[in-house]
């Protein structure tokens, strides 16, 4: 319970801290949930055992309550700072006030918390069916991220969230409602994207960010983009690419097209 308070916490902070900056809103995205559920199952069953081990000299509603306070404030002051370091940092928090509990009660009698090893046969049993339920809806949770978005890992879901926050093209491409053979002048008129680009018989348009179209003045920009390209008004190829992340949506292009969309290219550069 701790931990699944934990997460919800260090989303809501995420949100407030980072949406009006990037454009993201966290709750948006019913994944997110599920996504809230997975971690802190994850963190449950990692503290557990040493939840066990190191607070159980003190009384265990005072270690988590000290706990949950110094971890929910990590999150709160670090989180807006960055955020993987208010994640980081809630763990860190939280395993320092079980060693100093450890620590602090070391010479006081622990006749109210049993060892794990002299629990009662059904209380393990218990805590065993508990630990594989919780791997077993963990599991569940991961394979319907997996087949819904087609992502299997933190980086595909980061990539994920970039994408469906910075337009909605990107949500328009990752469900699957933009196909080839569609309408470029359509998408241009419905979207609005930040750069169009025509030359010969190809459109070459590019989704920003809001925050990422200031970049433009400096002449520098590595932040997410969605690129669409289209061949006599039909799209052909689209992509979506971010920090090492990269995910081609598809492409009808063959290396005949490829070379032709290069010369072309090549011949707008360098002008009439």
């Amino acid at each position: 319970m701790l931990s699944f308070l934990s997460a919800i916490l260090y989303e809501f902070v995420l949100m407030l801290a980072h949406s009006a900056h990037y454009g993201i809103y966290v709750f948006a995205d019913a994944y997110v949930y599920m996504g809230t559920v997975a971690v802190s199952l994850v963190i449950g069953i990692a503290w557990w055992p040493l939840f066990a081990r190191l607070g159980r000299r003190s009384s265990p509603i005072r270690v988590a309550t000290t706990a949950g306070i110094t971890s929910g404030a990590a999150i709160v002051c670090l989180t807006p700072l960055y955020a993987a370091l208010g994640a980081y940092s809630a763990v860190t928090a939280g395993t320092v006030t079980l060693i100093f509990y450890w620590w602090r009660d070391g010479s006081r009698s622990a006749d109210w918390a049993l060892p794990m090893m002299s629990l009662n046969p059904k209380v393990k049993l218990g805590l065993k069916t508990f630990v594989l339920l919780a791997l077993l809806l963990l599991l569940s949770v991961w394979s319907c991220v997996g087949f819904q978005l087609g992502v299997w890992g933190p980086a595909g879901y980061r990539g994920y969230k970039e994408c469906i926050g910075m337009d909605p093209v990107g949500s328009d491409l990752w469900s699957g409602r933009v196909k080839p053979g569609d309408s470029i002048s359509d998408l241009i008129t419905r979207r609005n994207p930040f750069i169009v680009s025509r030359f010969g018989k190809w459109t070459d348009v590019e989704f920003w960010p809001a925050w990422g179209r200031s970049c433009i003045m400096t002449g520098f920009y590595a932040g997410p983009r969605i690129s669409i390209l289209a061949k006599s008004d039909s799209i052909v190829q689209a992509d979506f690419h971010y920090r090492g992340f990269y995910r081609e949506f598809f492409s009808r292009l063959s290396d005949s097209g490829k070379a032709e969309r290069d010369r072309d290219w090549a011949d707008y550069m360098r002008g009439p």
